[in-house]
């Protein structure tokens, strides 16, 4: 007999957000600051020739009176009209306001087939099939208008699932069923990454302040991840007399890819940040005198002093800084600007066995033992890095490392050898990750008592109580999150930042992007010595590393509880859950 089902199901929800960002005013463009001062009269700075600032007024805005920055002048004229008075301070900045879509699609196609081969035996598939389509306001593309905002960050999602199955009853106290499978799921978040708008300045620019043409920064770094388990499972059921035995084993074989374009927050694309940051601090010669009296006029308030510096950089392109990440191969050699890519597979091969044995009527024993093991993830490309000692090369084993620290502690003495990161290619058959065995026992009891009169009667009833309790350990696991992803986050080999601090030009003031040159990109090093050691300070933004003595936590839970039934058909149950972690180390 054949039994079939089959289900489609597409869900459409058109939808529009509204978003808003921060562009210059029309005098902003022209490179024209305008503030109120004491007397609340709105003064005009053109900073190329303005001599409203210094700390008593009378000496220029920009002592080397060039004024708005090509470049900048490029970037304001990518950047819309504004719409929205209610953003922005009023004067140098306007908002501008408008829908973009945000369109969620969902596609569900499911189908079963079942097939009875016998009267004992059940062929089953499933195969299911699904797809997500949706789009948000993480980034943004403004260039169009207020009615033409484009929206970049879409984040599609294609979960697939296949399932066989084939169960049957070998005689009436034994029955089998085996399971094979395959599983995949995906996130991914599409971005546009930082892009070079203006070929003069060489690299994407940002100010602070005002929003970029599209959204760069934290909003541009795409991400794609994807899971697929192949799965195969069988579980036997044996009835024994008033045993029933039930054992089987589960196999997984999990392949993981994940890339990324950042570290730490900075892109393998070379980004200018100007305008006021870290490394830039507007001297108050550079700006007119702070307010000191009511009714002073061509002064700036101490409210705007903020805004002011933050403008007058913009408008001048004083560049804050230039950063990039270098990604490298396993041997130090600069990969090219894309996508960081780390994957590989790994095992997780599961066993169990059960036994429930009814000694009495009312009263069971349950024993069982679940024994996993697990083969760590082995990555295909052989960029994996062992943290180690920079003096000597020597891998970071936790314990030792501790250990020698507190040694050196109780003598008075310091040891700190310095971290460096190498490739495992460097440590022939040492795993980054020791195989994980991890035996799992457990016990459990239920007793139904039986008392028909006195206290214990009146207390537990005839069969009216079930007491429960239990003991069992279970482990950690190796997930794809942990030992694929964060890696990739963590490890300096991979890459390292590149970054020019508060650049000067060649008579040691700002460095203006567009005036002084294009944007001052550090020099990437063809190569890098091996071990490597991240530069001090800002040579890593974190750091990671896995110690190859690395064994899996466990936690022993415990449990008891007491139900007892009550007259009106109530139930009332009170019990103690306890969970105790071990071996985490």
């Amino acid at each position: 007999k054949l039994f079939f089902f089959a289900n489609l199901e597409r869900r459409r929800f058109p939808q529009s957000s509204d978003v808003v960002r921060t562009v210059p005013s029309d005098s902003l463009r022209q490179g024209i600051l305008r503030f109120r001062d004491g007397t609340g009269n709105i003064v005009s700075y053109n900073l190329q020739a303005s001599r409203l600032c210094g700390t008593t007024g009378g000496q220029p805005c920009d002592p080397r009176g060039l004024g708005l920055s090509p470049i900048i002048a490029q970037q304001f004229a990518l950047l819309p009209q504004g719409n929205d008075t209610s953003v922005g301070d009023g004067l140098n900045t306007i908002g501008i306001r408008g829908p973009t879509k945000t369109d969620i699609a969902n596609d569900n196609a499911l189908a079963r087939v079942d097939f009875l081969l016998t009267s004992n035996w059940h062929l089953s598939g499933l195969w299911d099939w699904a797809q997500t389509r949706s789009a948000d306001t993480t980034q943004i593309d403004i260039r169009g208008g207020a009615n033409n905002i484009k929206t970049l960050s879409t984040i599609p999602n294609d979960p697939r699932l296949y399932n066989f199955s084939l169960t049957g009853t070998i005689s009436p106290t034994l029955v089998n069923e085996f399971r094979a499978g395959y599983f995949q799921s995906t996130i991914v978040f599409n971005r546009l990454p930082p892009q070079t708008l203006l070929p003069a300045a060489g690299t994407a620019v940002s100010l602070s302040g005002i929003d970029s043409p599209y959204d760069i920064g934290p909003a541009a770094r795409p991400q794609v991840g994807i899971s697929r388990t192949p799965q195969v499972l069988d579980n036997v059921t044996w009835t024994k007399g008033k045993h029933i035995l039930q054992g089987g084993f589960n196999f997984q074989f999990p392949w993981f890819y994940h890339s990324r374009l950042e570290k730490s927050g900075v892109v393998v694309y070379p980004q200018t940040v100007v305008g006021v940051g870290s490394n830039v601090v507007i001297p108050a010669t550079l700006r007119p005198p702070t307010c000191s009296t009511p009714n002073q006029a061509n002064c700036i308030l101490s409210a705007d002093l903020s805004n002011w510096n933050a403008f007058y950089a913009d408008v001048l392109g004083i560049v804050d800084n230039v950063n990039m990440f270098v990604a490298r191969d396993q041997k130090g050699n600069p990969l090219p600007p894309q996508q960081i890519v780390n994957s590989g597979r790994w095992e997780a091969l599961g066993f169990h066995l059960s036994d429930t044995w009814r000694l009495t009527h009312s009263l069971t024993l349950s024993l069982g033992l679940n024994f996993s093991v697990e083969y760590p993830f082995s990555e295909d490309q052989g960029r994996r890095a062992f943290l180690v000692q920079q003096s000597d090369g020597k891998i970071i084993y936790t314990n030792d490392y501790l250990n020698a620290k507190a040694a050196a502690a109780r003598q008075g003495q310091i040891y700190n050898p310095g971290f460096a990161y190498a490739p495992l290619s460097m440590y022939p058959g040492v795993g980054e990750i020791p195989n994980q065995y991890s035996p799992a026992p457990r016990l459990a009891v239920a007793w139904n008592p039986s008392f028909r009169d006195g206290p214990l009667g009146r207390m537990f009833g005839d069969r009216k109580t079930v007491i429960r309790s239990g003991w069992g350990m279970s482990f950690a696991r190796l997930n794809a999150v942990g030992i694929v992803q964060y890696p990739m986050i963590g490890s300096a080999l991979l890459g390292q930042p590149a970054i020019t601090n508060g650049p000067k030009n060649g008579q040691g003031d700002f460095y203006r992007i567009g005036i002084d040159g294009a944007a001052p990109v550090a020099p990437v090093s063809p190569t890098i010595p091996i071990p490597y050691a991240p530069a001090i300070p800002f040579g890593d933004g974190n750091d990671l590393g896995f110690d190859p003595n690395m064994k899996l936590g466990y936690v022993h839970s415990v449990d008891l509880t007491i139900q007892r039934e009550l007259p009106g058909s109530m139930v009332l149950e009170i019990g103690y859950l306890g969970r105790f972690g071990a071996g985490y180390r």
